[in-house]
């Protein structure tokens, strides 16, 4: 069987002088802005105090200097991309932030020592890739999104060191991959969160702890929005307004 060289193919002129015009154009600005090179591809990043965290297609998660670009630590483990971050607290309600959370295509969630890099806990978490993190602090809870469509609740009121996060519920009405989560808890307590799909579906729910037995989260669905015709890539929810990305 031949294979076909794709260089030896017609091709429009236009299109011969717009790539030109590209390649032009990333020689020119391959150097604003100060840029940070990566090896792989950056899928999601948080910026905190001088340094940037990012969650990289290279299986790894880093800790970069803004002012240097020197890598400050590097957390390996994953099998697959890393696709999310989020932090939450080692000492629960404390603020500290100590504790670096990646999700990943491999299916995992796993979380980190930002202190000594040692990688606490790795919790096998849905039966297709980890898209979305998202942590309610006032709740201790970890909030993940999969293309399992699947939203699932974990537990982040104890961290034991190599003990797999606790599950707390989860939401099963998504009929696409899970792409962003959002949520905020209330001056009374009450947790609204909102999740998002790759057809555009947000849907805002109404959490409430459950007592008795194992604890756990129960949703009540109290709207659906279907504003996009694409997915959701973002949602960022302040000043009593939700705003989102496709």
């Amino acid at each position: 069987m031949s294979t076909q060289d794709a260089t030896n193919l017609m091709r429009a002129e236009a299109e011969l002088v717009l790539n030109e015009a590209r390649k032009v154009k990333a020689e020119q600005t391959k150097d604003l802005g100060s840029p940070i090179k990566l090896v792989g591809k950056a899928l999601d990043m948080r910026v905190r105090g001088n340094d940037v965290w990012i969650a990289e297609n290279a299986h790894v998660a880093k800790r970069i200097s803004l002012e240097t670009g020197k890598v400050l630590q590097l957390y390996q483990g994953h099998t697959a991309p890393v696709t999310c971050l989020e932090f939450c607290d080692k000492t629960p309600r404390s603020g500290d932030q100590k504790v670096l959370i990646t999700g990943s295509w491999d299916k995992t969630i796993k979380l980190w020592d930002t202190e000594t890099k040692e990688i606490l806990s790795s919790t096998s978490a849905h039966d297709d890739f980890v898209k979305t993190l998202f942590v309610l602090p006032e709740a201790n809870l970890l909030v993940s999104g999969s293309s399992d469509k699947i939203v699932r609740f974990w537990d982040l009121s104890d961290i034991t060191k190599g003990k797999p996060l606790s599950s707390m519920g989860s939401i099963t009405s998504h009929t696409r991959p899970v792409e962003s989560i959002d949520g905020i808890v209330g001056s009374d307590g009450s947790v609204t969160l909102f999740t998002a799909d790759t057809m555009g579906i947000i849907k805002i729910w109404n959490l409430e702890k459950e007592s008795g037995g194992a604890p756990r989260w129960r949703s009540t669905l109290k709207e659906e929005l279907s504003h996009h015709r694409t997915r959701v890539n973002e949602l960022l929810y302040g000043n009593e307004q939700l705003w989102t990305g496709v």
